[in-house]
């Protein structure tokens, strides 16, 4: 073989391997690129999780009040087409809390002092 063919083909493989190495480089950056995209969507999608389960916890003490209110709209409700008060609440102290005919509310008996 002749030394300008050996000449042309180390210099052919040298481009090849040039050209392969700067291919490997890119793409190895490339998949850094990617991996950290992945961290970053890893973190908000944690960040939009634990907003989710706050806003699920915000929406279950808001049912809970409504659960209250109605129920309090009921004894009010009742109250008024019964004409009698009605009970909504005695704690244990024995004071009692009672919705009466026109509306309002009447709180009924004395808290234990002691």
């Amino acid at each position: 073989m002749s030394t300008q063919l050996k000449t042309y083909l180390l210099a052919l493989m040298t481009t090849v391997t040039c050209i392969s190495l700067f291919w490997a480089i890119d793409k190895h950056h490339w998949a850094l690129e990617l991996q950290q995209d992945l961290v970053n969507e890893q973190a908000k999608s944690t960040q939009q999780q634990q907003q989710l389960e706050s806003l699920a916890g915000e929406l279950k003490q808001w049912r809970e009040l409504e659960k209250k209110r109605q129920a309090l709209r009921d004894k009010h409700q009742k109250a008024l087409s019964s004409g009698q008060p009605q009970v909504i609440h005695t704690d244990a102290d024995g004071v009692t809390t009672l919705a009466t005919p026109s509306g309002g509310i009447k709180i009924t008996g004395a808290p234990l002092e002691g």
